[in-house]
């Protein structure tokens, strides 16, 4: 009898040692197989697109970067936006904004980027077929090196892909390749019908006073740092639980991307940081953008 038990508690050793021995078996196979899919997924990353896709954090830069498990870092494509900032300036609307028919085009160009006040613009689908073209006209005297406004309305079809490119082209009447300049921005399409989960909380601060006495004939300008060093905040509704913020660019302009819902848009508190047009409420609806401009006194008397 005391054999027989002996023996029974020995199988009932054994089938729990087997048990463990698979469970800890299944577990390393499962840890194995996620850290292997796991690489495939982080090698598979080739683009800010895919970074983002795969749930990487992003940084409120601009423009803004992401970075994957494996230290690789990837920049939002923003065309040539920085390259030709000191020739032509593109205020509305922004890179990789989404935009739809009618779109308005605002910004500012020197008097060298125009001919008889005005210079062409196009629209591009993402293949590069052409989807529309119009001519940006001059709100001034185009006749300086100075920049001037200009403004361009827009009336298209939705083309079939889901991205495309503004081209702003330099008129050239010597039609010289030396003379031929362009900017070129990524923009997005919002597709009748489709859904959007997204919209975007965009404008540009005035920073000023910046010298304490203003001359004539003496420059006065804001420069990048003057912009770069301050911030803007997204808040929820309530005012107080921060969504995001991120530093201006250097011309002074912001731009986020949240979901549809209601927000608070706000300035640190402090001297020469804070708006006195801000705290303000802004409603964000998918597939919208909110333009929202305000001044930062700096406290320069």
């Amino acid at each position: 009898m005391a054999l027989w038990r002996s023996v029974r508690v020995a199988r009932g050793q054994t089938f729990w040692f087997v048990v463990l021995l698979v469970a800890a078996a299944v577990f390393l196979a499962f840890r194995f197989y996620a850290s292997l899919e796991e690489s495939i997924q982080v090698g598979d990353i080739q683009s800010f697109a895919d970074c983002v896709k795969a749930g990487n954090p992003v940084q409120e830069s601009y423009p803004a970067q992401c970075t994957t498990q494996d230290g690789r870092s990837f920049a939002e494509d923003i065309g040539n936006v920085f390259e030709k900032a000191d020739r032509i300036r593109v205020s509305s609307p922004t890179p990789n904004q989404v935009v739809s028919s009618p779109l308005t085009i605002e910004g500012s160009a020197r008097g060298s980027w125009y001919f008889e006040a005005t210079f062409p613009v196009k629209l591009l689908d993402a293949d590069g077929h052409v989807i529309v073209s119009g001519a940006a006209k001059a709100e001034g005297n185009w006749m300086t090196k100075d920049f001037v406004p200009f403004r361009l309305r827009l009336q298209f079809d939705m083309p079939a892909t889901a991205k495309g490119i503004l081209v702003f082209e330099r008129d050239n009447p010597s039609g010289l390749p030396q003379n031929d300049d362009k900017l070129e921005m990524p923009v997005q399409f919002v597709k009748t019908g489709g859904r959007v989960s997204y919209g975007f909380l965009t404008g540009r601060v005035t920073v000023s006073p910046i010298c304490p006495v203003e001359k004539a004939g003496v420059p006065c300008d804001p420069s990048p740092s003057t912009y770069t060093s301050r911030e803007v905040i997204v808040y929820q509704s309530d005012g107080t639980t921060e969504v995001a913020r991120m530093h201006f660019d250097t011309e002074g302009r912001y731009q986020f991307q949240l979901t549809p819902g209601k927000y608070v848009l706000a300035t640190p508190q402090g001297v020469g940081k804070a708006s006195r047009d801000l705290p303000k409420p802004v409603i964000i609806a998918a597939g919208q953008t909110v333009e929202l401009n305000f001044t930062i006194d700096t406290g320069i008397r």
